[in-house]
C-alpha cells in the first residue's frame, strides 16, 4: 500500500526556526539558520604562493578567466587517443546491489535460518541483537561554523563560533527527531524492533531486533547497512625523526604551523606520559564507549597500548629528545572508542567519536581503527559526514593484506570522503604488503597514500616507556600530522582563516609520488611534503565533456610541473570520471592521470629545463552527471 506524504511544521525551541520535513519521513527539506552554517571556499579562483623551505613568502589571488571553461570541448587528437585507451576500463556506477549485512550478522542470520529448517532452534535463538542500522540520508550534514585555527580555543572569536556550533548541533537534532521517532514507531510495528539510541551526524539507530527478523529488516528499501552494535575488531597492529625527515615534515613544524585542533578517534591516550606533560598538546581527553563522550568512565589507554602512540607520533613534545618528537605542535584531542579491560571495537562509540569531535570543531579528524563494515557503514558514513562538515578525516588502511589480497580496505579508510592511508618500512622504504588493499566495494582505489611505519614513539606501560609502533596504525599518525600542518600552510596559501577539507586533500595527493597509473596498494604513493616553488590551489564545478583549464605563467630555472586532482563523491551518486592533463606552451600534452574508478588524480612532468610561458593544467569532464565540485593543486618547481 502505498502512503501519501504530507508537508508538516514544526518550531524548534532552539531558536524557533522553522524545518518542513515530509510526513512519512522519506525526504526533508532543510533549512539550517544561515549565521550557524560555515562557508565553503569559493569556486573559479586561483589562490597561489611561493614557497621557499616550506614558508609562503608572497600569495595572492585572482579570479579564473571565464573563456578558459569549454562547456562543449572537443578534445585535441592526441587526447582522443589517451582517452581511447579508457574504453578498455569499466568505469559504470558504483554497485546497486552493494552489500547491507555485516558479515557477522550473515553468519548469524544463516545460523538461525539453519537452526529454523532442522527445527532445532534453542531458546537463545529468540532473543533479540542489538544492531546499528544506517538509513538513507534525507539532508546533507551543513558546513559547521569555520573557527580561526589560528587562535586559541578561549579566544572570543572561537567561543562564539563553538557556540553556534551547538546551536547547529540542535537544529540538526531537531530535524533528525521527527524522522527517527516516526522511523522508530514503524520498526517496532514492523520487526518488533527497539529503538536503544541514535544519532545526528549520521541517520542511524542503534536497535534491539530479534534474530528472526534481521534479514527482514536489511531488505526495506530505506537500510543502508546493518552491523552489530560492537564490531569488536582490535585496533589495527628506527625514530620517529626518521619518518619526519622522510615525509619533509620538520620545514613546516619549524615555521610554527601549529595551530588548530586534531581529533584522534582510538583506544584513549595515557596523559600521564612525558610526551604530553609540560608541555602538553593534549586538550579534550574524552571515553565516548558509553555513547557519549566525556571524562568517565576511563578516557586512558588503559589496555591496547594503542592511542598513546598515535597520540606521541601526531602531537608529543621533546621531552625525550627529537627523535620522538611529534609531527606537529597543534592541540590534540582524544576520543576513547575502545572499551576498558580490552574491548573491541565499539560501532557506537565511534560514531558518537565523530560526532563529539565534529561538534568542538576539530578541524583533522584520525580515525585508527579498522572496522569489519563496508564503506556504507555506521562509521564510514559518520567519516563521510565529518568531511562535510568542515573536516578533514585520515584513517588506517587496515593490516588485512597479504601481498594479493584485493578489497580487503577496512572502515573508515573505505569511505568516500575519507584518505585511507598505507604503510612503507620507515628504515627500509619497503612497501609493506599487510596493508589492506583496494579497491573500496564500489571500485575507488585505495589506499589513497602510504606512509611510514615502524618508528619508535611512547608506550603506555610507564610515563617514560618507547616502543616500536607498527602497521598502518603506526603509518597514519604521520600521514595526519603531515594533512594537519599543510592545512595551516593552505590557509597561508588563501589567507583566510578556513580552507575546504577536499582542497587539502587535493594536495595531500600532490604530495604522493606516485603519478597515473595507480595501484590498490599504494594509491598515489609516498607522502613527501613540497619545501619550494610556486603552489596554486583552487576548485572547479565541473559537467560532462567540459574542459576547464587554469594557466600557468613558468618562468627560468623551473624543471618540474605537478598537478592533482581530488573530488569528493557519496555513497549513493553515480561516480564521476574526471580527468587531468599537463600542457606545455606549444600545446603539446607533457603528462596525464586518466584514472576511471579513482576520485583523485595525480600528474607529473620532469625534465631538465621547463619551456617558459605559460602552461595549463586541464581538469577534463570526461564522464560527468550533473555538476561535480573538484578540488585542484599545482607545484613548479
Amino acid at each position: 500500500m502505498t502512503s501519501t506524504c504530507k508537508f508538516s511544521v514544526f518550531k524548534k525551541s532552539l531558536l524557533g526556526a522553522a524545518i518542513s520535513a515530509l510526513s512519512c519521513g522519506v525526504v526533508y527539506a532543510a533549512d539550517f539558520s544561515a549565521n550557524l552554517v560555515g562557508a565553503e571556499d569559493a569556486s573559479d579562483v586561483v589562490y597561489s604562493g611561493i614557497l621557499e623551505d616550506g614558508k609562503v613568502v608572497k600569495n595572492k589571488k585572482k579570479n579564473l578567466d571565464k573563456s578558459a571553461i569549454n562547456k562543449n570541448a572537443t578534445p585535441m587528437v592526441a587526447i582522443t587517443k589517451l582517452e581511447s585507451q579508457k574504453l578498455l576500463t569499466s568505469k559504470s556506477a558504483k554497485s546497486a546491489s552493494a552489500e547491507k549485512i555485516h558479515p557477522a550478522l550473515k553468519s548469524k542470520i544463516a545460523d538461525y535460518k539453519l537452526r529454523e529448517q532442522q527445527n532445532s532452534l534453542r531458546s537463545s535463538d529468540y532473543g533479540d541483537q542489538r544492531v546499528l542500522v544506517t538509513f538513507k540520508e534525507t539532508f546533507k550534514m551543513p558546513r559547521f561554523p569555520n573557527p580561526d585555527t589560528r587562535l586559541s580555543r578561549s579566544d572570543a572569536y572561537n567561543i562564539e563560533r563553538a557556540e553556534r556550533a551547538e546551536q547547529l548541533v540542535g537544529e540538526i537534532k531537531s530535524l533528525r527527531a521527527v524522522q527517527q521517532e516516526r522511523l522508530a514507531a514503524s520498526l517496532y510495528h514492523n520487526h518488533n524492533a527497539q529503538m536503544v539510541s541514535s544519532f545526528w551526524l549520521i541517520n542511524a539507530l542503534v536497535l534491539d531486533v530479534p534474530v528472526s527478523e534481521l534479514e527482514a529488516l536489511s531488505r526495506r528499501a530505506d537500510v543502508i547497512y546493518m552491523e552489530p552494535a560492537v564490531d569488536g575488531a582490535e585496533p589495527p597492529a628506527s625514530s620517529v625523526a626518521t619518518a619526519r625527515g622522510q615525509i619533509k615534515t620538520d620545514p613546516y613544524f619549524n615555521l610554527g604551523l601549529t595551530s588548530g585542533y586534531i581529533g584522534l578517534l582510538d583506544t584513549g591516550v595515557r596523559s600521564s606520559h612525558t610526551l604530553f606533560q609540560s608541555p602538553s598538546n593534549l586538550s579534550f581527553h574524552w571515553d565516548c564507549t558509553d555513547g557519549t563522550c566525556n571524562s568517565n568512565p576511563n578516557p586512558d589507554d588503559d589496555c591496547w597500548n594503542h592511542g598513546t602512540s598515535t597520540a606521541a607520533i601526531i602531537s608529543g613534545n621533546n621531552n625525550l629528545g627529537n627523535a620522538t618528537r611529534g609531527v606537529t605542535d597543534i592541540t590534540l584531542d582524544s576520543f576513547k572508542v575502545y572499551p576498558a579491560s580490552c574491548g573491541g571495537l565499539s560501532t557506537t562509540a565511534s560514531v558518537a567519536g565523530f560526532q563529539r569531535s565534529v561538534q568542538v570543531l576539530d578541524r583533522v579528524v584520525v580515525a585508527e581503527m579498522q572496522g569489519g563494515g563496508s564503506s556504507n557503514s555506521a562509521i564510514s558514513l559518520a567519516a563521510d559526514a565529518a568531511f562535510d562538515a568542515g573536516a578533514a578525516v585520515v584513517s588506517a588502511n587496515g593490516n588485512n593484506g597479504s601481498g594479493n589480497s584485493p578489497g580487503t580496505v577496512n572502515t573508515p579508510g573505505n569511505a568516500h570522503k575519507v584518505l585511507g592511508i598505507g604503510a612503507y618500512d620507515v628504515t627500509t622504504g619497503a612497501y609493506k604488503d599487510y596493508t589492506s588493499e583496494g579497491p573500496a566495494s564500489d571500485g575507488r582505489i585505495k589506499p589513497d597514500l602510504i606512509a611510514p611505519t615502524d618508528s619508535i614513539t611512547a608506550s603506555n606501560t610507564s610515563s617514560t616507556a618507547t616502543r616500536t609502533f607498527t602497521g598502518t596504525s603506526g603509518a597514519t599518525p604521520f600521514a595526519a600530522g603531515a594533512t594537519a600542518l599543510m592545512r595551516n600552510f593552505l590557509l597561508d596559501i588563501l589567507g583566510t582563516s578556513s580552507v575546504d577539507p577536499g582542497q587539502v586533500y587535493s594536495a595531500m595527493i600532490l604530495t604522493g609520488q606516485q603519478a597515473y597509473p595507480f595501484t590498490n596498494t599504494q594509491g598515489a604513493g609516498k607522502i613527501v611534503m613540497p619545501l619550494n616553488g610556486n603552489i596554486r590551489v583552487g576548485n572547479a564545478n565541473i559537467v560532462d565533456n567540459q574542459n576547464y583549464e587554469i594557466s600557468i605563467s613558468v618562468g627560468s630555472g623551473k624543471s618540474k610541473f605537478e598537478a592533482a586532482l581530488w573530488w569528493p563523491e557519496s555513497e549513493t551518486q553515480t561516480h564521476n570520471d574526471i580527468d587531468l592533463y599537463i600542457i606545455d606552451p606549444s600545446g603539446t600534452t607533457r603528462d596525464y592521470s586518466i584514472s576511471s574508478p579513482s576520485i583523485f588524480e595525480r600528474a607529473t612532468y620532469s625534465t631538465g629545463t621547463l619551456a617558459q610561458g605559460t602552461w595549463k593544467v586541464r581538469i577534463r569532464g570526461y564522464n560527468v552527471t550533473g555538476t561535480q565540485k573538484v578540488y585542484w593543486t599545482s607545484h613548479v618547481r
